[in-house]
């Protein structure tokens, strides 16, 4: 690997935090990212930086690194030191990518970073006082969403109630997804034996490169507290997959002889079965585990039902992304395990697979459909009714990541507040929150006086389409559904798939 060095020679050997950004070499990208730290932060931050730009050049889009050095030629005085490294492979994954830069780092805390975040100085301000007075091993910094364009949708990727917090690193990941902004690269500074090269590698050969550092940092911090900001650190641009547009997840499926949905399937399922034959993780504790992010909110299992589904598709659509009988049995067996309440679903999905082998179609649409309908993938505002274990005369008792949530069979909408607030109190003004022992000693002291007080009166309504978008919706699902016309669409230009795909939103 090509190697550029610049050293600040006035300050002590070891730097306190090594900033290392992966990046494939586009200067716009990595002169605003870096802009953005240097025109934020303040000066003492800035000098116990140690920048390990790691120039992952993709053969797609050759880029002129002597442009790069040109521009960090320049900061040599501002950090502590600054290195470019050419790495002398592509890596197809920013997970792979980062891996490698790793190896370059010296300093106490490891912040890793895509070249596309604009930091912003609240969230700089806080990071410079965790690393020099913080007692906690890992920080976690709040980032928001913004376009290419420079509009922010104003979501924020996880919510608090306070400005700052403690909570065990699985804790947050059960509440947020492991697949989610809120544990991507760039939110996190750690200190760096926590993030060890030999696991990780071993979880990428294991279980594939996506959301890998997650899994490294659950085996390493496993019930340690972390501290958590509600400061914005920065904010991310969306991705082209965001709009609809997947040329990049298919031309990644290609190079690396996986399947489309690989990421969202196999990895997953591969990286929690690395945890639970480790014991950090149960298979209780991924039923309980949710996905929350801006104003979603859904259990990380139903995420994996969503893409296995539309894998198996892929394969009735596409003879070579037929999943074989072994890895379908693999998945199958995960889901019974970790999702009990789903047994009807899951068997149903036996015959959806079954029928993706066979030559007709319309049994496989018929099947397909009525699994689709079971995940409620595409409604606006689910129940949660699989959350439910037992109801309490005129309370419901509800999974969460703690344990259980108790609220009012009346409530379908404010008993979301405990899982959306990272650090949400025990209890709240509708909601309470049990441990598992709590739960089994549960006695609720108040009973109902009137019927509608055992009976929930009222739901979480989903958005009602317009007439003319009804049946459009129809038409595109009747499209969707036979293979010529899959096969098709998967051949047209992204702004018309992005197009069809908001009619099914």
């Amino acid at each position: 690997m090509a190697l550029v060095n610049f050293n600040n020679s006035n300050i002590s050997d070891i730097p306190l935090v090594s900033l290392v950004v992966p990046t494939t070499g586009k200067l716009t990208n990595l002169t605003r990212c870096l802009n953005s730290v240097i025109y934020s932060a303040k000066p003492l931050l800035l000098r116990n930086i140690e920048l390990i730009i790691f120039v992952n050049i993709d053969p797609k889009t050759p880029v002129n690194l002597k442009n790069i050095e040109n521009f960090t030629g320049g900061l040599q005085e501002v950090f502590y030191s600054v290195r470019i490294i050419v790495a002398n492979k592509f890596y197809l994954t920013a997970e792979e990518s980062a891996l490698a830069a790793i190896e370059y780092a010296s300093g106490k805390y490891l912040w890793i970073s895509g070249d596309k975040r604009v930091f912003l100085p609240e969230g700089l301000t806080r990071l410079e006082t965790f690393v020099t007075e913080g007692h906690e091993p890992c920080a976690y910094f709040n980032s928001t969403w913004v376009d290419n364009t420079g509009r922010t949708s104003g979501y924020q990727s996880t919510y608090f109630s306070s400005s700052s917090c403690l909570v065990s690193y699985k804790e947050f990941v059960m509440s947020n997804g492991a697949n989610y902004m809120a544990t991507t690269m760039g939110a996190w500074v750690f200190e760096r034996q926590y993030l060890n090269p030999e696991i990780w590698m071993d979880i990428i050969a294991t279980c594939g490169p996506h959301f890998s550092h997650v899994t490294v940092l659950l085996l390493t911090l496993k019930d340690v507290n972390v501290r958590c900001f509600s400061s914005y650190l920065f904010q991310a641009e969306f991705k082209a997959y965001h709009t609809g547009d997947d040329s990049e997840w298919a031309r990644y499926a290609t190079l690396s002889d996986t399947y489309r949905f690989y990421a969202w399937t196999f990895g997953l399922v591969r990286q929690f079965n690395y945890l639970i034959k480790a014991e950090i993780y149960t298979y209780a504790d991924v039923r309980r585990s949710m996905c929350s992010e801006r104003s979603l909110l859904k259990r990380q299992v139903d995420e994996i039902y969503a893409h296995f589904l539309a894998q198996i598709r892929f394969g009735w659509v596409k003879k070579e992304e037929v999943i074989t009988k072994t890895e379908f049995e693999e998945i199958m067996y995960f889901l019974f395990k970790s999702c009990p309440e789903k047994v009807i679903l899951n068997t149903l999905i036996v015959q959806v697979y079954e029928a993706s082998l066979e030559s007709g179609s319309s049994k496989f649409c018929d099947l397909f459909d009525k699994a689709m309908l079971s995940i409620n993938i595409d409604a606006a505002a689910p129940f949660f009714s699989t959350l439910l274990v037992c109801q309490v005369g005129g309370e419901y008792i509800r999974l969460h990541p703690k344990g259980y949530v108790v609220s009012s069979v009346r409530d379908n909408k404010e008993f979301l507040m405990p899982y959306k607030l990272i650090d949400a109190p025990k209890s709240g003004s509708t909601w309470q929150v049990l441990t598992e022992d709590e739960f089994y000693s549960y006695n609720n002291k108040s009973c109902p006086k009137v019927i509608s007080g055992l009976f929930p009166n009222s739901h979480a309504k989903t958005v009602r389409k317009s007439l003319i978008n009804r049946i459009k919706y129809r038409v595109v699902i009747r499209v969707y559904r036979y293979r010529l016309a899959a096969i098709i669409i998967s051949r047209l230009p992204s702004s018309i798939k992005h197009y069809l795909k908001s009619i099914l939103m």
